[in-house]
C-alpha cells in the first residue's frame, strides 16, 4: 500500500492535509513493518501490513497454533471492538479559534495530526494496545514517509520517517509519544456545556528525525 500525498488546502493554514490519508502535505503513506519474536525465546520474525492489527492477523494465519501479542511476553491487551465511540470532528472555523498556546508546545505541534481532531477515547485505546506490543515498528527509508501503526473508530496513530534510512522504533516508544500528545494537546470540544467532550490531535518530533502523528483518520478503521 503506497500513496502519494497531494498538497491541498487554504494558504492561511501552515499544515495542509490530504483528506484521503490524514497525513501532512508531502508525506507518503506506506505499509508498516514489525520485527520481533512470535514466541518466548524464538527467532525474530518480520511481517508487513497496513497496521499492527493487520500484522497480528497475518501472523495468526501463518504461525502454527495461531498468534497473539500476549503470546510473546505475557502482556495481554485487548481492543474493545464492541464499544461504540462517538467521534467529534471540529470544523476548520472552530479549530482556528483554539488558543495559540495549543499550536506548539516544545517539540509537539497541536495544530497538526490527521485530517481533524478526534475523540480521546480511541487514542487512549491505541496507547493501551501499543504498550502490549513488544518488538520494533519500522518504516521504509524516507524522507517524509509514514505508516499507520494503530487505528480504531477513526482515531489514527502514525509513525513517520524523516530520514534517508529505514526507521526502527520500539512499538512501546510510540505509545509514550502518543501519550505525550494526548496529555498536551487535548481540548474540550464543549466548553461551558454539561457534557465533557475531550478531543485531541498532534504531532511530536524526535531528535532522530522521526515523528508520531495522532488525529482523525479519514480511512475507515
Amino acid at each position: 500500500m503506497t500513496r502519494d500525498v497531494d498538497c491541498i488546502g487554504s494558504a492561511e493554514f501552515r499544515n495542509l492535509t490530504d483528506p484521503m490519508t490524514g497525513l501532512p502535505c508531502g508525506y507518503k503513506l506506506v505499509d508498516l513493518t514489525w520485527t520481533g519474536k512470535v514466541g518466548r525465546g524464538g527467532p525474530n520474525v518480520t511481517m508487513s501490513g497496513d497496521s499492527l492489527s493487520d500484522i497480528e492477523h497475518k501472523l495468526n494465519d501463518t504461525q502454527p497454533g495461531g498468534f497473539s501479542w500476549a503470546s510473546v511476553d505475557g502482556v495481554t491487551v485487548k481492543r474493545d471492538t464492541h464499544k461504540k465511540v462517538q467521534l467529534y470532528v471540529l470544523s476548520v472555523s472552530l479549530a482556528k479559534h483554539l488558543s495559540l498556546t495549543m499550536l506548539a508546545q516544545g517539540k509537539i505541534d497541536c495544530s497538526a495530526g490527521g485530517d481533524d481532531w478526534v475523540s480521546t477515547d480511541p487514542i487512549d485505546e491505541g496507547i493501551r494496545y501499543l504498550h502490549g506490543i513488544s518488538g520494533d515498528c519500522q518504516v521504509e527509508k524516507g524522507f517524509q514517509v509514514c505508516a499507520r501503526v494503530s487505528c480504531s473508530w477513526n482515531g489514527g496513530i502514525w509513525l513517520c520517517n524523516d530520514t534517508r534510512d529505514k526507521l526502527s522504533v520500539p512499538c512501546r516508544t510510540i505509545a509514550e509519544y502518543t501519550q505525550d500528545i494526548r496529555d498536551k494537546c487535548w481540548f474540550d470540544a464543549s466548553p461551558g456545556a454539561p457534557a465533557f467532550i475531550p478531543i485531541v490531535r498532534g504531532q511530536e518530533f524526535d531528535d532522530g528525525n522521526w515523528n508520531v502523528i495522532v488525529g482523525h483518520s479519514p480511512e475507515h478503521c
